[in-house]
């Protein structure tokens, strides 16, 4: 019996398995097919599509690509201007491509090559497609139009005219519409020029113009719609102006007329009165008439005159034919300052006069200045500057060119009457001459003969007169009473030795701001070109400085100048300061303290011409600085002091050059010496208020008893 071994029986069943199942799998394997790969498909639906035309220089082109496969793809582009365009970007990975700014009206060729990375190429078709042309930008817009737009007076024969470019230089055609409607009507195409002529048009009609520009392209650009207004046949235009209080100004009508001579002829000017509602006649304010003839362009002027801030209608009207009018307003409005230059230069002096009054004249019209000339040789004056700067007699003054008498109050109080008829914010008052003080007052005041030598201000030789200062107070204070104005805010004194606490002390109730030298002046004098430097801004103050300065740049190089302005609020205060120091000096007075005084006074600054006065006008500043210094008493110290304190208080600006000291005020007080010295003026003395007023005689006694003692 065979034994069977269970293990070697299981090797031979996996044999035999093993035996059947190989032919099968040999069978399998020989029977499954073979995998190739597909190319891609073919790029189409291009943009621009094929053979486009007018494409924009900034296209992005685009196409459509896809693989049989699903392979991702690439592709090679060629682009170009030639029918073989060469290759400009490979393994593009995009179907869209931005070839950059194209050249305008070219034809571009380009083919797309897809690739599926597995050697799977598709060429496709050469497309192409042609740019857009240089694009067309229209004309510019039509302007300048010539009669400009919304004029009048225009000339019935007048040829239009306008400026049209084109951006892109092209040449340009024009429709033009012209007629009497809004809208105008088309009165001509494709007109070649920039000019036109309508033809004779009617007088005094409005006409409406419109221009359209074409530049042969397409190019069409509409201009607005203008108009003119054309002449009258016969017309009269008045100008409206804005003037200054206190100075001439000239209004011009001017006469057109289409068929005659425009010279000749008579214009009346009238202006209207709303008190008495009705229409008066405007008067020249030189001639005094109110029909003025027309020159020979047609122009007919009238000078006008005003002394306060108004709005005033006018009219013109041609007095043959009164329908030919027209009206205007006349503004006035009040310069910031009004000065009175009183010139007394009927003496030597007439020279130098006449260089300052040519230096007075301005066109600055924030002052507006008056002038009573005087003098022997050169004529005599009352006059006013005009707006170009020339001085003019105007009829209002009713000056017949006669003699005027400086001398005499009453030509100064119709210069003030004038200036305070004048609108401003500040009024001034200049005197002009000679000057000593108040020494020789009496010789005018009294009927006395003056003798060969005339020393006050404002003297009149031909007239052998002159204004002693109390005169000039009077004359101030009459004006003010009767028109009921205020002080002058400024008074100036162009003449020699006129800053005196006499002089000042007098004045003090007429004006807030006196100017004035204590030396005496060179013949030049003050510059008055300062009228041109005032603004609309400057104050007394600010005047007074800018003539200082003047003074002593025009006169550089003279010995012994100055020129104070001192506030005449305080001239009273100072007044009884110098009355105390008079009083105490009274009480002290021995023969001790009058050889010091007499030392004191050799030292101190003197002002004064020379001959008998030379050293009786001293410098109340020096004087006061030596008491306090050196005498002892305790009481006269204090009151040398309070001198001192209103000199401060009434000093504004000034300067001092030549013998002086650092205490010089350029004030002067009256101080002789002796009997003799004070007999000579004691009668001059007796004219001023600082002597007879009774309020400040502490200085008068003192000097009475110290000449004696």
């Amino acid at each position: 019996m065979l034994v069977k071994n269970p293990q070697e029986e299981r090797k031979m069943v996996r044999r035999l398995i093993l035996l059947l199942f190989l032919p099968f799998v040999f069978f399998i394997w020989s029977c499954a097919p073979t995998v190739t790969n597909l190319p891609p498909n073919t790029p189409s639906n291009p943009n621009p599509v094929d053979n486009a035309t007018g494409v924009s220089i900034d296209v992005t082109l685009s196409w459509s690509c896809s693989d049989p496969d699903g392979d991702s793809l690439t592709y090679d582009i060629y682009f170009g201007t030639t029918s073989n365009p060469p290759l400009v970007k490979s393994n593009h990975t995009s179907t869209t491509y931005n070839p950059g700014t194209l050249n305008y009206n070219t034809t571009y060729y380009w083919k797309i090559v897809a690739k599926d990375g597995k050697e799977g190429t598709t060429e496709g078709p050469i497309w192409r497609f042609t740019t857009t042309g240089v694009p067309n930008n229209p004309p510019d817009q039509p302007s300048d139009p010539y009669p400009t737009n919304g004029s009048s007076g225009v000339p019935v024969s007048v040829t239009l005219s306008w400026t049209c470019t084109d951006p892109d230089g092209d040449t340009l055609t024009y429709d033009i519409y012209f007629g009497t409607t809004n809208p105008p009507p088309l009165v001509k195409s494709d007109h070649t020029s920039t000019s036109y002529n309508p033809g004779t048009l009617q007088y005094n009609t409005t006409y409406y113009w419109k221009i359209v520009a074409k530049d042969g392209k397409g190019g069409v650009t509409e201009g607005p719609v203008w108009c003119f207004k054309t002449v009258l046949g016969e017309s009269l235009s008045l100008e409206s102006r804005t003037i200054k209080a206190g100075r001439v100004y000239y209004l011009s009508a001017v006469y057109t007329s289409a068929e005659e001579s425009v010279s000749g002829k008579d214009i009346k000017f009238m202006y209207y009165d709303p008190e008495k509602g009705c229409w008066m006649d405007l008067e020249d304010a030189i001639t005094g008439e109110s029909v003025i003839k027309t020159d020979e362009d047609g122009v007919a002027v009238i000078a006008v005159f005003a002394f306060q801030s108004a709005t005033i209608k006018i009219k013109a009207f041609l007095v043959e034919n009164p329908s030919v009018s027209d009206e205007a307003m006349l503004t006035v409005t009040a310069p910031n300052w009004a000065m009175l230059m009183f010139i007394a230069a009927d003496n030597d002096l007439e020279n130098a006069a006449v260089v300052d009054y040519q230096e007075a004249a301005n066109t600055n019209e924030n002052i507006s200045v008056i002038s009573i000339f005087d003098s022997k040789n050169f004529g005599d004056y009352f006059v006013v500057l005009d707006e170009y700067g020339y001085w003019r007699t105007i009829s209002l003054t009713e000056y017949d060119g006669g003699d005027i008498n400086t001398g005499d109050p009453v030509w100064l109080m119709t210069g003030l009457y004038m200036l305070y008829s004048i609108e401003s914010s500040y009024k001034g008052l200049i005197l002009w001459d000679h000057g000593s003080a108040w020494m020789g007052d009496s010789q005018y005041m009294t009927g006395k003969d003056i003798g060969d030598r005339l020393q006050v201000i404002c003297i009149d030789e031909t007239s052998r007169d002159g204004l002693a200062i109390a005169e000039v107070r009077s004359a101030l204070e009459k004006v003010m009473d009767s028109l009921h104005v205020n002080k002058l805010d400024f008074l100036g004194m162009d003449a020699c030795l006129m800053s005196s606490i006499e002089v000042a002390y007098e004045l003090k109730g007429v004006s807030k701001y006196f100017l004035a030298s204590a030396f005496p002046e060179p013949d030049k004098g003050w510059d008055y070109r300062f009228l041109s430097e005032i603004s609309s801004n400057t104050d007394p103050e600010d005047l007074g400085i800018t003539i200082v300065n003047g003074y002593f740049v025009h006169n550089a190089g003279t010995e012994n100048l100055s020129l104070v302005l001192w506030d005449m609020s305080y001239i009273s205060n100072l007044a009884s300061a110098i009355s105390d120091l008079g009083s105490r000096l009274l009480d002290l007075l021995d023969g001790d303290l009058k050889y010091r005084i007499l030392s004191y006074y050799s030292v101190i600054t003197h002002y004064g011409k020379e001959g008998k006065n030379s050293y009786l006008l001293t410098d109340i500043g020096d004087f006061v600085y030596l008491l306090k210094t050196y005498e002892s008493d305790p009481e006269l110290v204090e009151k040398s002091q309070n001198v001192e304190y209103w000199l401060d208080k009434a000093f504004v600006y000034g300067m001092i050059s030549g013998e002086v000291y650092s205490t010089t005020y350029g004030l002067s007080l009256y101080f002789p010496t002796t009997p003799d010295q004070w007999n000579c003026f004691v009668e001059d003395i007796n004219t001023l208020l600082f002597y007879t007023s009774g309020i400040v005689s502490g200085w008068g006694d003192f000097l009475y008893w110290f000449v004696q003692y």
